[in-house]
């Protein structure tokens, strides 16, 4: 069965066993079925093109080569308009009047389906100052006075992407947007993240100071830059193993040796096979 996204457009390509030099015209017909279940109650594939109802739509196919009879016709976004499970077949007159069909049982059979959403879009994030929030709501600067003023926000922010960090992305001439918006909700994530970091690494260890009426002590924050380049990894690099199909291949990649064969002890008891080489050919025997 076909699984065709709604809106899409597919080209059908058939060839129907016959000499289709005397036929007038083929016609591809379909219909929408209850489910996607082709069979009888016996499992025996059946058409179940609804011939005497409404929902039948009937189109002019394409004969592309009589004498070999190939035909081919091309579902239209219309056609894919609207999920569920279709079946349809090539219809044509003979010269004799009766009406053959192909495929004579089972159909064509294909289920339209609406795409999953991309996901959700940060919206439209292009202006350096349009960064500041999200750098501010990652840092947990909330009240004012804020720890960092929006002109530091936004120098960090200009930074990151001169330095490459944010690929594809540039800073205009008057440094005050990019060269172009970030839509992707993955961008806004890297930039933000790489800003909070930067911003982050002169302060990350603890301090305090006393004087004889007070003390402040700021909190180690260590861990709280741990997560952050971790956030940002995964962002910039696939899960582990997701271009390799084995376990065993990966960690012989991660190596760049054949980690496998060096740590692993063989034990051989031979003799294993005897093997003749003659006239004959080659003969093996195993023991």
């Amino acid at each position: 069965m076909l699984r065709l996204a709604i809106g899409r457009s597919v080209q059908l390509l058939a060839t129907l066993g016959v000499d289709l030099s005397a036929v007038a015209a083929v016609n591809f017909v379909f219909s929408e079925t209850a489910s996607e279940s082709f069979s009888d109650s016996g499992g025996t594939p059946v058409l179940q093109l609804n011939l005497a109802g409404g929902s039948v739509q009937t189109r002019a196919a394409t004969i592309t080569n009589a004498a070999g009879g190939q035909v081919q016709y091309v579902l239209t976004p219309s056609d894919l308009s609207a999920p569920g499970w279709y079946v349809g077949q090539f219809q044509f007159t003979d010269a004799s009047g009766a009406l053959q069909t192909f495929p004579q049982t089972g159909g064509i059979r294909w289920e339209v389906y609406a795409p999953k959403p991309a996901g959700p879009s940060p919206g439209s994030f292009q202006s350096v100052g349009d960064f500041v929030e999200p750098v501010r709501a990652i840092m947990g600067d909330f009240k004012p006075p804020f720890q960092w003023e929006d002109c530091a926000i936004a120098s960090v922010v200009r930074t990151v992407v001169r330095m490459g960090q944010l690929p594809g992305f540039g800073i205009t001439a008057d440094g005050q947007s990019l060269t172009s918006a970030v839509i992707r909700p993955r961008d806004l994530a890297l930039l933000s993240y790489h800003s909070a970091r930067v911003l982050l690494r002169p302060e990350v260890r603890s301090f305090g100071w006393r004087t004889r009426a007070a003390s402040v002590r700021k909190g180690d924050q260590r861990d709280f830059l741990f997560e952050l380049q971790n956030a940002i990894y995964y962002l910039e690099n696939p899960e582990m193993m997701a271009s390799f199909q084995t376990y065993y291949a990966w960690v012989n990649a991660l190596a760049g040796i054949n980690v496998w064969g060096l740590m692993s002890q063989m034990n051989v008891e031979s003799p294993v096979a005897t093997v003749t080489i003659g006239t004959g050919g080659i003969q093996i025997n195993t023991t």
